[in-house]
């Protein structure tokens, strides 16, 4: 099973949510599979996407979701609404791949196309950075970008992430090869983050989780 990997999208359409919206965050479970399902299966979201070359079907993701809850994963499902309307649906956000020893661990989101573009990615990076570093108590966090997502690799400099390496050509789109980049933030940088960002990240539980 391919790993599932950050994607933030360039586009949008329609009438969707902005900054201000509330955003809620709950445990990701079953019952979301069929929106993580449709959001794979966009070509805009598809393409960001390194490790992933195809759609997947539901019972592939049942068997990803099944593997993620076996380990010491967090993953988020966000919305809109604490209710769990559909159309009010953001995305998908992970702490993953947590070594047990070295406290690294690895972040991925994936957003809504149809609200892409409106703010809700860099929220929900805030609060998985919260998450890895004050709930699971990482000394590091890192994740993986394709150098032709660039909404991701703003979000990642405007965080304070480090750029730690470069896999060259590694992604094919377009008839173009890009790069894939390697983002990482000690848990002395996220500090530095909080210093200069005290709003902090706007993401509440639902009320009645």
């Amino acid at each position: 099973m391919p790993r599932i990997r950050n994607q933030l999208l360039n586009t949008g359409f329609g009438e969707t949510p902005d900054m201000t919206a509330p955003l809620y965050a709950v445990a990701f479970t079953e019952k979301h599979l069929a929106c993580l399902q449709r959001w794979l299966a966009d070509p805009d979201v598809h393409r960001n996407l390194y490790a992933l070359y195809r759609p997947m079907s539901i019972d592939e993701l049942t068997r990803w979701l099944e593997r993620e809850q076996e380990t010491d994963a967090r993953m988020f499902f966000y919305r809109t609404s604490p209710e769990g309307c559909a159309d009010t649906a953001v995305g998908l956000g992970l702490v993953h791949y947590i070594h047990p020893k070295h406290g690294c661990g690895e972040l991925s989101i994936i957003v809504n196309p149809a609200i892409s573009g409106k703010g809700f990615g860099r929220r929900i990076m805030g609060h998985l950075m919260e998450t890895a570093f004050n709930e699971h108590g990482l000394h590091k966090i890192f994740f993986h970008c394709a150098g032709a997502n660039s909404r991701m690799i703003d979000i990642a400099t405007r965080a304070g992430f480090v750029q730690e390496g470069v896999y060259r050509e590694e992604i094919h789109l377009d008839k173009t090869w890009y790069n894939i980049y390697r983002f990482g933030m000690l848990e002395s940088e996220y500090a530095g983050f909080l210093k200069n960002n005290p709003g902090g990240h706007n993401v509440s539980p639902p009320q009645n989780a």
